[in-house]
């Protein structure tokens, strides 16, 4: 059972080879296998008939007989659709006929002719493993055929020699297939193996380009990483000095060109060193990350907040119509810090210093303009309360050329 249904499985993967699909190839090869049949009726029938005409008796009704058998057959194949089956019988009623001839010799002494079918019909219906055994199987009959000659038990019309011959024959035509099959087996083995070969490369190189991705994907991220690093400050995400000056430095550039106004505040905490001192750095990093965030929702999205270190903040905006416009930003930002912080150790307020400096009143480039911002702030924070002061051009005071944030 087992050499049955392993044999069933090759049949079916050669079926699959050659047809594709099963169900299409089962179907093409009942068509062939009924033609075949058919027409081997047809021709034991005609050379039957052939050889009664001759006078031949008994070798016209095996012809006869073999066409009733294999019409039979037929009719058996129509109504089971047993391939297997029917390709048992064929071979039984042929290997039988074959074996007649080899003892009889056939008309005018024929018999080799039709004796050399016997290989090809055996692979034919049975394929590669069946069909060894059942070419191994007829041979053994022409052997024990020329064995009774030689020892004088069985007469036949053919000399030993040429017995012997044809045995060799058929071994030559069954070992040419076996050995044709065999190196298409082989072929097939290759190629199924350079697929193997191919698909393993393919999931290699899935995995490389999938690791590249990843390994991309992280360099990326580091890259962010460190971009925001360079450019913001690490306590409260704001843009840090290189970003604040560099956007600066864009905002006058475009302010120049379109000939409008802009505004630069300067913010200093005013109670900030005091809440550090006294609570301790998580509560001044607190105060700071609060601020920050003030900061971001009293302004619109177009303006910029920085912070420069410590305490200090810097807001940008970058058009203005009227210096009203920055004063009330200024305002705003005040009423926003006039809620207290809730600290731990109670809520306590944070009075913040503004000085204000405009583009181009105040200075032509970030230097002028944050050297004025920062000499305003500087006298409000002087005055001790919480507010705001524009700057004024002082004949006394002669701001650094040098950036402040540098």
């Amino acid at each position: 059972m087992r050499i049955e249904r392993r044999l069933e499985r090759s049949i079916h993967r050669a079926l699959y080879r050659y047809f594709g699909d099963l169900s299409q190839a089962d179907e093409r090869l009942l068509v062939l296998t009924r033609l075949a049949t058919g027409l081997g009726i047809v021709l034991f029938l005609s050379f039957g008939a052939f050889y009664l005409s001759q006078g031949l008796v008994l070798l016209g009704l095996l012809k006869l007989s073999v066409a009733l058998v294999l019409a039979l057959n037929l009719r058996l194949l129509r109504g089971k659709e047993d391939l297997l089956a029917v390709s048992n019988r064929t071979l039984l009623v042929l290997l039988a006929f074959f074996l007649f001839l080899l003892l009889n010799g056939g008309y005018q002494d024929t018999a080799p002719v039709w004796l050399a079918g016997v290989i090809l019909a055996c692979f034919a219906l049975q394929g590669m493993a069946r069909g060894i055994v059942w070419t191994l199987a007829f041979l053994a009959a022409q052997v024990a055929v020329a064995l009774a000659q030689w020892g004088g038990w069985m007469h036949s019309p053919f000399p030993l020699p040429t017995l012997l011959y044809l045995i060799g024959a058929q071994f030559s035509l069954a070992f040419l297939v076996v050995l044709y099959e065999g190196l298409r087996s082989h072929g097939d083995w290759l190629h199924k193996r350079q697929s193997w070969e191919l698909t393993r490369l393919n999931r290699r190189l899935s995995r490389t380009l999938h690791a590249q991705k990843q390994t991309e994907a992280e360099l990326l991220d580091t890259q962010e990483k460190l971009r925001h690093q360079a450019h913001f400050d690490h306590l409260t995400h704001l843009p840090n000095r290189v970003l604040l000056y560099d956007r600066l430095h864009q905002a006058v550039k475009q302010a120049r060109r379109g000939k409008h106004q802009l505004a630069v505040l300067y913010i200093d905490l005013n109670e900030f060193k005091r809440i550090n001192d006294s609570l301790g750095h998580q509560a001044g990093d607190w105060v700071l990350r609060e601020a920050a965030r003030r900061l971001r929702r009293t302004l619109r999205d177009s303006d910029t907040v920085g912070r420069t270190g410590g305490d200090e903040f810097i807001v940008l905006i970058p058009r203005i119509a009227h210096i009203d416009d920055a004063l009330i930003v200024a305002d705003k930002i005040l009423d926003e810090f006039q809620r207290p912080f809730p600290l731990p150790s109670g809520d306590r307020p944070v009075g913040i210093s503004i000085g204000i400096s405009l583009f181009p009143d105040h200075g032509h480039d970030e230097d002028l303009l944050l050297a004025a911002a920062d000499k305003a702030m500087y006298a409000v924070k002087r005055s001790g309360n919480s507010g705001r002061l524009l700057y004024t051009p002082d004949p006394r005071f002669t701001p650094q050329t040098s950036s402040t944030l540098q």
